[in-house]
């Protein structure tokens, strides 16, 4: 069995507008949440996330197999097209 251990979130406090923030996201490579002006460092995935993940993007697969729509898991987003 396999835990993962995740630190805190790190909160910048520096208040960042909605603009500032995108800017700022394009160019660095750690995610960042923007919540009221304050920007959360988000941590990164562990190998259960992962397992899980996988195991729901299989199974909701499955289940749309005779219909028109398409499944993709990007950066941790699920999106489905139809």
């Amino acid at each position: 069995m396999v835990f993962a251990q995740t630190s805190p979130p790190e909160v910048i406090t520096t208040r960042l507008t909605l603009d500032e923030y995108r800017a700022m996201e394009e160019t660095n490579p750690e995610r960042h949440e923007y919540r009221n002006g304050e920007i959360i460092t988000m941590s990164g995935g562990s190998e259960s996330h992962s397992a899980i993940a996988s195991n729901f993007l299989i199974t909701l697969g499955f289940l749309l197999r005779d219909t028109d729509f398409r499944l993709y898991n990007s950066q941790g987003y699920f999106i489905l097209i139809e």
